[in-house]
């Protein structure tokens, strides 16, 4: 399986848990047309009675990023002990 995207496009997975997410391991090959973009980012928030998760205000406490920085790779990550990279 090869996606190709040209912008705007997205894939969706179902969600991880949290334990999936702390440990999360990734291998990707890119070939990207542009030196900036998205490559994948997941956040989780913990739930809370009553809300709307269609209203995301509060801050993940768990984060994955892998993005293209003018032209170079950069992954940063938050697995609730503040931000890395």
């Amino acid at each position: 399986f090869v996606p190709t995207f040209f912008g705007q496009e997205s894939l969706v997975f179902p969600p991880l848990t949290d334990e999936q997410l702390r440990n999360l391991n990734v291998v990707l090959a890119v070939n990207p047309s542009g030196k900036d973009g998205v490559i994948f980012e997941t956040a989780r928030r913990p739930s809370l009675a009553g809300e709307d998760p269609a209203i995301l205000t509060r801050t993940p406490n768990i984060e994955h990023r892998a993005r293209i920085d003018h032209g170079l790779v950069v992954y940063e990550f938050d697995v609730g002990y503040g931000q890395g990279a």
